[in-house]
């Protein structure tokens, strides 16, 4: 039994191993030789010795048999079968260093082939080097970040539920030795016809029982506990997560896979049970196996609990060995999960593209394809998992076969009684539990970790744009906004977006932006909120840069209607009061009537109680736009006003009301306007007309006219479209 245990391992161990290190392999087979030697000799000294039946004729006969096929094969791999020596730096190579040509999997790391895929590849690149070179306690040191999150230990019901569990894991410990232990004694006495004793000790045992299950009053008073911790592990994650990623600067957002940054938390919130696993599930298995040995040998003796430290040695290296074989499937399950998920996720949210062109086929088929692949995926995982589990369970049965026929030779002597069988039989289960326990714990800490990889890379992400450390709040504004030789571009080769960019605007000015589409104007607008820093020069806000304002400060400052408004699935007034929570009923009213928006809401059933739908696809593109007014109307801390084409989707006479609010916001205000339509911009202050990232013209409206320029050709082509309606 321990010799088949032995090789069977070794030979799992080679199974999925293309370059061996084989100097390890001969150490063993000298050893095995060497061990075998000498359980020969003993084995021909009894034989010798006693009287020669046929059972230690055979056995005298394998022991010899076992050497000498031993030595054979050793000489066969080492002498006749060595193959031609070749230059092999495997050895000396990174544990997980991958090949031009292979994949390499292991544990929670992702194959070199798909470092670009499902995440930011340099985080990737970065977690895999780590445990290249580290192991896996770098790699598993990189989740401390989440340590916070997985017990309340700074609450008082924390502390209290760390208290209950360990009480209840002492107490289980004595629990699982004695109610099997109670079974042999009951045994006992119905063997020797001691029925009141019997009955009394039945009772002790229903009571050990009822106390050890998951729905008495022990285990009930444990759930309570873990769900305590659980449901903060949860909470904290679900925060620092959603925390963490809406702080998360434009540059990810603009190019973020909302599904996919949804699925990727929600699987990642099983890292909450990593504290459960660590703290409850692994050091009380290992006290039941050091027990239950300690326990079976003082039943039995030495080579029953041999057997089964064997079988628990052997059960847990093949089952450690099995799941690393299926969790390269479970990734590729999990990353199809995600992809099915951003699918359904993309049409859904593309609802009316799909229908205005008629793509529902393509879209079901589409959909449908990525369900086949996370099934097929899926399937392969749990297959190569079924297998698995069926080898570890049958290894369990052959140890219960082997210590249970020790066990009977043990009770034919008279060494041992029916009911230390019975107590055997029963208490099986409490030492293959923790041995089991053990190669689940293994296996689903991996499951956690690759489950978490994706939130983890999430977390690790750092926002491009944050507060320096000795950032300031702006305080009140009463100065002037200024660019000085502003340059931009995205990313450090990318095109150059902006080329020195100067002007000024103070409050009560009015600056607007013009030119062709793609030439920066709206670039100017998102560094004044600075959703991105400028590559070149500086923006002053006060004579202060803004790279040194808190981001929290400045945008208190600033308001902006963008080109396309996105609202929450919610009525109109929660969206109109979402900029100033604390708005009055009768504030949100008159920001709607300043938007030329309230005749349209009381037009609509349910008036500002209507929902508006996801994005407020129930409102037409003029009544987005105006919302988004009457939001900034109502937000009354705004300094510094951006109108992004913000009347472009009105109708002339709606503009003009509009435009009357708008006269109204420049008092004390400091607004800057992207327009297409030069007639909402006659009474700019500065016009500033952008081309390729250059101001080619500046000044009033006036002004351009006479100059005859690019303004003026602008504004001679948009009266001659006009005139011809």
């Amino acid at each position: 039994m321990a010799s088949s245990l032995l090789w069977g391992a070794l030979d799992l161990d080679l199974l999925d191993t293309s370059e061996p290190a084989w100097p390890k392999y001969h150490r063993s087979w000298i050893l095995s030789c060497l061990f075998e030697a000498i359980l020969c000799i003993l084995e021909s000294v009894l034989f010798f010795q006693s009287e020669k039946s046929r059972h230690g004729i055979a056995l005298f006969a394998l022991q010899v048999c076992k050497i000498k096929c031993s030595i054979a094969l050793g000489l066969n791999a080492n002498v006749i079968c060595r193959p031609t020596k070749t230059r092999n730096d495997a050895e000396n190579q990174w544990l997980l260093e991958c090949e031009p040509t292979e994949r390499a999997v292991y544990g929670s790391t992702p194959s070199c082939q798909n470092d670009t895929e499902n995440g930011d590849a340099l985080i990737k690149m970065h977690q895999r080097k780590r445990l290249e070179k580290q192991g896996w306690f770098a790699y598993i040191k990189e989740f401390r970040i989440f340590l916070p999150c997985l017990w309340p230990t700074g609450s008082i019901r924390g502390k209290l539920c760390l208290v209950v569990l360990i009480l209840d894991l002492v107490i289980n410990r004595f629990l699982r030795v004695l109610t099997p232990r109670q079974l042999g004694v009951i045994t006992d006495k119905l063997i020797a016809h001691d029925f009141d004793m019997a009955c009394y000790e039945v009772g002790i045992w229903v009571l050990f029982s009822w106390l050890k299950n998951t729905a008495g009053p022990l285990g009930v008073i444990k759930s309570m506990a873990l769900l305590e911790v659980r449901n903060f592990s949860y909470q904290e994650i679900c925060r620092l997560a959603f925390k963490h990623v809406m702080t998360l600067s434009m540059d990810f957002h603009s190019n973020k896979d909302s599904a996919e940054i949804i699925k990727a938390v929600e699987q990642g919130k099983s890292i909450g049970d990593l504290a459960k696993l660590l703290l409850l599930d692994i050091p009380p298995v290992v006290v039941d196996l050091v027990v239950a040995i300690c326990y079976i040998t003082s039943l039995f003796d030495g080579y029953v609990a041999f057997t089964t430290f064997l079988v628990g040695i052997s059960y847990v290296c093949i089952t450690i060995k099995i799941k690393n074989w299926t969790q390269p499937l479970r990734r590729i399950y999990k990353e199809r999960s995600r992809t099915e998920s951003n699918v359904v996720n993309e049409s859904l949210g593309g609802w009316q593209t799909v229908t205005y062109f008629n793509r529902l086929a393509y879209e079901e088929q589409r959909y449908m394809g990525a369900v086949q692949d996370s099934l097929v995926a899926k399937q392969a995982y749990r297959n190569r998992m079924n297998s698995g589990n069926a080898v570890e369970t049958m290894i369990m049965f052959l140890g219960l076969l082997s210590a249970s026929l020790l066990a009977i030779r043990k009770i034919s002597s008279g060494e041992a009684s029916a009911g230390d069988f019975v107590t055997l039989g029963t208490f099986w289960t409490t030492m293959t539990y923790p041995l089991e326990m053990i190669a689940w714990s293994h296996s689903n800490m991996t499951s956690i970790f690759i489950d978490a990889e994706r939130l983890l890379q999430l977390i690790l992400m750092k926002p491009s744009i944050s507060d320096r450390p000795d950032s300031y709040k702006l305080g009140s504004y009463a100065g002037k906004v200024e660019f000085r030789n502003v340059e931009f571009s995205y990313g450090p080769t990318g095109k150059k977006i902006l080329n020195g960019i100067n002007f000024g605007a103070s409050p009560g000015e009015m600056v607007a932006f013009v030119g062709k589409t793609g030439s920066g104007k709206s670039t100017i607008l998102k560094l004044l909120c600075r959703h991105y820093d400028v590559t070149g020069g500086s923006i002053f806000i006060n004579n202060q840069d803004v790279r040194n304002i808190s981001l929290q400060s400045l945008r208190n400052v600033v308001g902006v209607v963008p080109q396309n408004p996105s609202l929450f699935n919610r009525t109109i007034l929660e969206n109109v009061r979402y900029s100033e929570p604390d708005a009055t009923d009768e504030e949100a009213f008159d920001a709607c009537k300043s938007a030329a928006l309230h005749e349209d809401i009381m037009s609509h059933p349910d008036h500002y109680n209507t929902k508006v739908g996801e994005r407020g696809v129930k409102l037409s593109g003029g009544e987005l736009q105006r919302l988004a007014i009457a939001q900034l109307l109502l937000k009354k801390k705004s300094k510094i006003i951006l109108l992004d084409e913000a009347t472009s989707a009105m109708d002339s006479s709606t503009e003009a009301e509009v435009q009357e609010a708008f006269q109204k916001l420049r008092s004390g205000r400091t607004l800057f306007v992207v327009a297409h339509r030069l007639s909402t911009i006659v009474d700019a202050d500065l016009i500033l007309f952008v081309k390729d990232g250059d101001i080619v013209e500046r000044g009033t409206h006036q002004e351009l006219i006479e100059r005859k320029g690019e303004y003026f050709e602008l504004w001679e082509r948009q009266n001659r479209q006009t005139g011809k309606k």
